[in-house]
């Protein structure tokens, strides 16, 4: 019950963090879509954080997500004073761009999303026990075909190959899991700025998206990966991540 109070209490005065919605009624609760976002003290959290351990690496996260979007978009993708996406600023942008849109969504949601480049990550499996696994690089091999329009899921439109990205979730239900209680991103840091960009629209717009629209835990499978004889049978993700990394081949080609 003091829970209930605490959120209706909200309901009786002015937003405290209003000033930095004015694009937005203060009457328009969590933008108008409750099904998704919640904010029981008018105070939720930044949620999506490009993380590194010099600000220079930071500063590469945050560009990678940049380079998925136009440079008008771009320009409401910011750092606050506490290295998380602005919320106040991307709220104030309307789009029809779908990596832009999925990334307000990501921004405005009551999880945590931390996007970093690596060559390694740290996890643990499902009883909690740590590990590392490592990301190797393969340079683009000019004798090779490849995918240079994004009609596929694998791969980079620059020929890149190898252990290219990677979603942790925080529910101890799969092999590797987040060892934190966030969703992580993890890009490997070899790859180039275009083959960044594109592999943050598979992991970020793809599969990190799907697990935080849709309840987390209870959408991991529905956000994973599903193949049977070598084919994707998971058709939502297989088209979000076509179709996000399509528009991000687009966007770095008029930069």
């Amino acid at each position: 019950m003091k829970t209930a109070r605490k959120v209706v209490q909200w309901f009786l005065r002015v937003d405290p963090l209003a000033s930095d919605y004015t694009a937005w009624s203060p009457y328009s609760y969590v933008f108008n879509n409750p099904l998704i976002f919640i904010d029981p003290d008018g105070r939720a959290p930044e949620t999506v954080k490009p993380t590194g351990e010099t600000e220079e690496q930071r500063q590469a996260s945050s560009q990678m997500i940049r380079n998925t979007l136009t440079a008008e978009d771009a320009k409401f993708v910011q750092l606050d004073a506490d290295g998380n996406i602005d919320r106040g600023l991307i709220n104030s942008r309307e789009s029809s761009s779908g990596n832009f849109n999925s990334l307000k969504d990501m921004v405005n949601s009551d999880m945590v999303l931390e996007v970093s480049l690596a060559e390694s990550f740290d996890y643990v499996d499902g009883d909690g026990n740590p590990g590392t696994s490592e990301m190797p690089y393969l340079p683009t091999d000019e004798y090779s075909e490849f995918d240079t329009e994004g009609n596929t899921m694998s791969g980079t439109s620059t020929g890149e190959s190898g252990f290219l990205g990677k979603t942790l979730f925080p529910d101890k239900n799969g092999l590797q899991n987040s060892p934190d209680g966030t969703v992580k991103v993890i890009v490997n840091k070899n790859l180039s700025e275009p083959a960044r960009a594109e592999m943050y629209s598979h992991e970020g717009n793809g599969h990190a998206y799907i697990y935080m629209m849709n309840g987390g835990a209870k959408a991991r499978e529905r956000a994973s990966h599903q193949p049977v004889n070598f084919k994707e049978t998971n058709t939502e993700l297989r088209q979000r991540i076509i179709r996000s990394k399509k528009e991000t081949i687009q966007n770095m080609r008029q930069k």
